[in-house]
């Protein structure tokens, strides 16, 4: 519901001005939408963003999946045509961004929007 939404946005706003590496609020969706998922695809992350969001520019997507593979908090596996993605995330960091996570659990398999 909305109500949901602006509180995950606050909690994701309150994570970005924390961790430098989390500085947009996007790699913080985008993230939590990986430990969500457990391990995903380019196009499943992309999938559940819009499902959650609207349409993102696949630039801007790359843009960020690159920027937490830098960073080391994605890590990536398999074919240089279809990579996974997996989660490397601190536990403290995981602690923080729980709440964010489990908010996009519930949009992993669904098709509600925000």
């Amino acid at each position: 519901d909305v109500k949901s939404c602006m509180n995950i946005e606050s909690t994701v706003e309150r994570i970005a001005k924390k961790h430098e590496a989390l500085s947009n609020p996007i790699r913080i969706h985008l993230l939590s939408i990986v430990i969500a998922l457990e391990e995903a695809s380019w196009s499943k992350i992309k999938a559940v963003f819009e499902r959650v969001h609207g349409g993102i520019n696949p630039n801007t997507l790359a843009f960020h999946i690159k920027k937490l593979l830098k960073c080391n908090l994605l890590l990536k596996y398999g074919s240089v045509e279809s990579p996974i993605y997996k989660a490397n995330v601190p536990k403290e960091l995981k602690r923080e961004i729980e709440e964010v996570v489990k908010f996009y659990r519930q949009f992993v398999g669904g098709s509600d929007e925000c």
